[in-house]
């Protein structure tokens, strides 16, 4: 598939539009509009009434003009005193700028995994309570994993409980110009409070028929919720840092991207519990996470 239909794809899923017109390439939605300007097209104050007639047929109040023309103080001058008064907001932007940005934002949007609530048991909206993890690591299994530690002194199957809750949020800019809407599922640990993402499948059951402890959570949901955004505003804040090229000298401008508290919207699936074998061995501790055979890090021993 060439470049131009991998972007066109992307651009149909995400409902924008793309269209020609004589000042270049147009494309974006009702929220903001991006005109990428053909090559040698000068910025001076004519262009700035074809922009307002071209910001009006498409109901948008907001601008990105992308050029290969260096910006100057001469043009930033211009769009002071020449923006129109139907135009919240233009801004100028380098073409090799923007194309480095795009270039970062394609392989992120190519290369990472689907996002989304996580299915359980082949669901997206499933409700669960109290249920178990299948473990895909059998007790044999386990101990070859932890023979690195020396013969194994004690083994034991945990079942550790945790809240999984669904996310979807927006992030804005500081000045709200652009968003992200993003989605997926946390798990918060019963324990100790600590969350994580959750991407893929979980299968369940009723019962465990190994011989098992099972541990009670230390807090209820509404603990586990909040801790969940608290967890999702802090990982989902980014700085992003905009450069501009003034000539005799470049501008850089940082801006925090982050969610808004408001705009985060959670649906509490349930509790599940999560199985993990704890080996006490000659030479130390050892603790695998059953349905995926990682080791579990060593903090997390007092609590488990």
């Amino acid at each position: 598939m060439k470049k131009g239909e991998v972007l066109e794809t992307i651009f149909h899923h995400k409902n924008i539009r793309i269209q020609s017109n004589e000042l270049g390439l147009l494309f974006g939605n009702n929220e903001r509009l991006y005109l990428i300007l053909q090559n040698n097209t000068k910025i001076e104050p004519t262009l700035f009434s074809k922009l307002e007639t071209l910001s009006h047929s498409h109901n948008s109040h907001k601008l990105n003009i992308i050029t290969s023309e260096p910006l100057s103080s001469n043009i930033l001058e211009l769009l002071e005193n020449n923006t129109p008064q139907n135009i919240q907001n233009i801004e100028i932007l380098p073409k090799s700028y923007v194309a480095h940005e795009f270039g970062n934002a394609l392989l992120d949007y190519l290369m990472k995994p689907e996002e989304g609530p996580i299915k359980i048991d082949g669901s997206t909206t499933k409700q669960v309570n109290e249920v178990f993890i299948k473990p895909s690591l059998t007790l044999d299994e386990a101990k070859r994993i932890s023979s690195k530690l020396g013969s194994v002194v004690n083994a034991e199957l945990r079942l550790i409980p945790y809240y999984i809750i669904d996310y979807s949020t927006t992030i804005f800019d500081e000045d709200g110009q652009s968003s992200e809407t993003i989605s997926g599922t946390v798990r918060v640990d019963g324990i100790t409070g600590d969350c994580s993402e959750l991407s893929g499948e979980i299968k369940t059951a009723q019962n465990i028929d190994w011989t098992h402890h099972k541990f009670e959570p230390k807090f209820d949901s509404t603990v586990a919720i909040q801790k969940a955004k608290s967890a999702i505003i802090e990982n989902k804040s980014r700085i992003i840092v905009r450069e501009q090229d003034l000539g005799s000298a470049k501008v850089f401008e940082k801006k925090r991207l982050a969610p808004n508290d408001k705009d985060l919207f959670y649906n509490y699936r349930g509790i599940v519990y999560w199985p993990i074998w704890y080996f006490e061995c000659s030479q130390g501790i050892i603790i695998l996470d059953s349905t995926s055979s990682s080791i579990i890090h060593e903090e997390h021993f007092k609590h488990y």
